[in-house]
Parts: C-alpha cells; sequence; structure tokens
C-alpha cells in the first residue's frame, strides 16, 4: 500500500508588542508567553499520488483537505470540526519533507487546555453534518485518509506525523486470446457484479458510504479486438474485497458470458490492494487469472463458458 506522510511542526509566534503599557497590563503576560500565538506548521513527504479522479500513484501531485479540532478528548463521533483549509500549493508525487503552507494558517488554542485533532482526506470537500459526499457513478474515485491525529497543545512541539492511506481496493482488467479462439472476436463490455461504489465519509469516524449496483467497466470501447493481449478499461475502485470471490459479466461479439467467477489471491481486509484481473477468451469459455499492481498487489483466477 502506497501512502502519504504528513510531519507537522509547531513554531511559535510571539504577539507584536504594545507601545506602552502598564505593569498590569493583559498585554505584558501576552508578551511573556502566556497566551502566545503558536501556528501549525507542515512538511510533507510522499509516497504515491496522483490527481483527482483515478487511482493515487507516484506520478502527479494532489491536495488534501486537512481539518482541525480543538477538545479535550479525540472526538469519536460526527463533530464539526473547527477549521478546514488545505495546503496552498499542490503536494508534489516525490515530496520528501517539503514545506507546507496552508491555505489558512490554523494556531493551537492558546490557553493550553484543549489539544489539536488533525485528520486529512482526499477528495476534497467542506463537509455537511460532518459527512464529504461526491458523485462516483464509474467507480473512478480514490478515497484516502489519514487517522485522527492528536497534534498535541502549543506547548507540545513534537514533529506530527499524518499518514494517508488508501481504503479502496482496485481493480484493473486485462485480456488475451487462446490459440483456440479464431480472430476477429471482440469485446463489447465488462460489469462488475454487486459492486459496493463508495460515495463519501464521516471525517471523524472515517467510515465509508457505500452504495450497491452493478458497474460497466468505464472506457471499454464496443469492438475492442481480443486478439492482441491489452489492459482494456479504466480501474475502478471499491469497497475492499473481504472476500476472494467476485463475478464478471463478459459481453462479446460471440455473445455474452453471465457470472463469470474470478478468484483473487488473497481479501483485502484494509483497502490498498490493487488487483489485475486477466481474461482468456477461449473457444468455449474465457479463463482468468489475476495479479496486483502499483498499490498492493494481488491477484485472481476464473473461467467463462
Amino acid at each position: 500500500m502506497k501512502s502519504l506522510a504528513l510531519s507537522m511542526l509547531a513554531i511559535a509566534s510571539i504577539a507584536a508588542t504594545h507601545s506602552c503599557s502598564s505593569e498590569n497590563d493583559p498585554v505584558d503576560e501576552v508578551i511573556a508567553g502566556n497566551q502566545e500565538k503558536v501556528e501549525i506548521k507542515l512538511s510533507a513527504g510522499v509516497v504515491g499520488i496522483q490527481q483527482t479522479k483515478a487511482p493515487i500513484t507516484t506520478k502527479d501531485s494532489f491536495t488534501p483537505s486537512i481539518v482541525g479540532w480543538d477538545a479535550a478528548d479525540q472526538p469519536t463521533t460526527t463533530t464539526v470540526p473547527l477549521w478546514i483549509t488545505t495546503p496552498d500549493a499542490a503536494i508534489a508525487g516525490d515530496a520528501d519533507k517539503a514545506t507546507i503552507t496552508l491555505s489558512n494558517p490554523q494556531y493551537y488554542n492558546p490557553d493550553n487546555t484543549k489539544h489539536t485533532y488533525i485528520r486529512g482526506y482526499f477528495p476534497v470537500g467542506s463537509p455537511a453534518d460532518g459527512k464529504i459526499t461526491f458523485d462516483n457513478t464509474n467507480g473512478d474515485q480514490d478515497v484516502m485518509m489519514t487517522e485522527v491525529i492528536d497534534a498535541g497543545t502549543k506547548d507540545a512541539t513534537k514533529a506530527t506525523e499524518l499518514t494517508f492511506s488508501h481504503k479502496l481496493s482496485q481493480l484493473n482488467i486485462a485480456i488475451q486470446k487462446d490459440v483456440s479462439l479464431p480472430a476477429g472476436v471482440t469485446l463489447t463490455s465488462i460489469t462488475l457484479k454487486n459492486a459496493n461504489i463508495p460515495t463519501g465519509f464521516d471525517i471523524v469516524t472515517g467510515t465509508i458510504t457505500y452504495t450497491t449496483s452493478d458497474l460497466s467497466i468505464d472506457g471499454i470501447t464496443a469492438g475492442t479486438s481480443i486478439d492482441t493481449k491489452a489492459t482494456v478499461g479504466k480501474a475502478v475502485m471499491v469497497e475492499p474485497f473481504s472476500d476472494t470471490k467476485i463475478t464478471l459479466d463478459v459481453v462479446t461479439s460471440q455473445g455474452t458470458f453471465e457470472g463469470i467467477p474470478v478468484t483473487l489471491s488473497a481479501a483485502d481486509e484494509n483497502g490498498g490492494t490493487s488487483y489485475e484481473v486477466t481474461l482468456t477468451f477461449k473457444q468455449k469459455e474465457i479463463s482468468t487469472t489475476a495479479s496486483v499492481k502499483d498499490w498492493t498487489p494481488g491477484t485472481g483466477t476464473g473461467d467463462v463458458f
């Protein structure tokens, strides 16, 4: 599983001095350090990032949302964050402890009685009732989150690391022709049956919301040749496969093959596994194998009759 690591270091910023003050002036207390504003600063190291709706890999850059709460204890139920912001610029996919400037600078609680808790997530968005929602009819939205991290108080200046992780399983399809199949057979479509497609998540609990439907693999053009081995369509990302059995429907110029069983090499309990399923088209059947690419790799096998 690729991960995105963000390190956060608090740097003190002392309030400006007053031109004149009495011995008991509250400004003296601020200058003395009793209520100094301590800005939250970020640095980032990135492993595997790509922009927008696509599997997040190492090639490009991305911009997460970062939210924070001030509380005595870590929030555990849906709670509106105290603040929400993003990095001022996208994070490079090969960044290593790169400084991040927040679009809106944020500060620790000044009286030191509350801790600051922080979470990062992608895709970005402002939560409604503590939840992010998004359209995802094609299953092409990657979802990454950190844990809710205790960044401490203004006096706790240790670096705080946010680690982003993939929360979904990724599925890629490749096709190839067996010698028994005559030339000229073409592919029309491939459908993942009963896919659980992410449509949102709770920013506090991290619980992802899914909708269940048959998911047609996007990007497959009717009439695609099977004569040459190739990856077809776009990757789809769905609820982590807790079982090693999935089912496909395949339509070709020879007919429709329903309920093709595919056996994955292993379940993906926590997300982050990218499976590559290879469909081998034969005279009377389609056989399948699976392997894992890019994220944490995985494989699978199956036959289509």
